[in-house]
């Protein structure tokens, strides 16, 4: 396994602390926090900050520093959307490459983020239901498509959109209801149903009063 650079470090810790609320939307990113956080020079830092920037996840303005994307909910719900009908096709170009062995990993997964639901873990189901939708999009044939899904992800973050939902983990046990009949769906290879069902499972408005 290559060891990650010390920037590429910095990168995913930032990305952990958005994604988990720690930084949010529209607050300036102190890098002397993460430099004496990770206990690595400001350098890496910075670089990691540019590289963000350029991914459009966080903003740099000039004389003032970086700030995290702050996104409208109309601008949350078209971003919903999109990925939902990304991650769709995604799963019906993937259904036919799945074999047993992978539906029983995708099964685990779920039956996991049933017990991260119930004991109101809400990094481990994140983490998980990311590496849900990554395992059958990996095996998508559509290159382009996946380098689609793969910025829309790193730009929205999505999970961020949830942390402060009402009634939560009510909507995230519909979620992985959701999940379970995807894998049913891919095994079956039904992928109109599969396609419907993914394309309204990002729906943002569920997430809302």
């Amino acid at each position: 396994m290559i060891k990650a650079t010390l920037a590429e470090q910095a990168y995913h810790y930032i990305i952990e602390q958005i994604k988990y609320g720690n930084l949010k939307e529209g607050t300036k990113v102190d890098e002397s926090e993460i430099v004496e956080e990770l206990g690595i020079s400001r350098t890496p830092v910075r670089e990691a900050l540019l590289q963000l920037a350029s991914d459009d996840v966080i903003v740099n303005i000039a004389r003032k520093g970086f700030f995290v994307r702050s996104f409208g909910k109309k601008e949350k719900s078209d971003a919903c959307t999109v990925l939902g009908h990304l991650d769709g096709l995604s799963a019906t170009y993937a259904a036919p490459f799945l074999k047993e062995e992978d539906f029983a990993v995708l099964e685990r997964m779920v039956d996991d983020m049933d017990e991260f639901i119930a004991n109101q873990e809400f990094e481990r189901y994140s983490n998980m239901q990311e590496e849900f939708h990554a395992y059958y999009q990996k095996l998508c044939p559509n290159h382009p498509l996946r380098e689609v899904i793969d910025y829309v992800n790193k730009k929205y973050v999505l999970s961020t959109f949830y942390i402060d939902a009402p009634q939560l983990y009510k909507h995230l046990a519909i979620a992985n209801d959701d999940h379970r009949k995807m894998v049913e769906l891919m095994r079956e290879n039904k992928k109109d149903e599969l396609y419907k069902l993914i394309s309204s499972h990002w729906g943002y408005k569920i997430y809302e009063d």
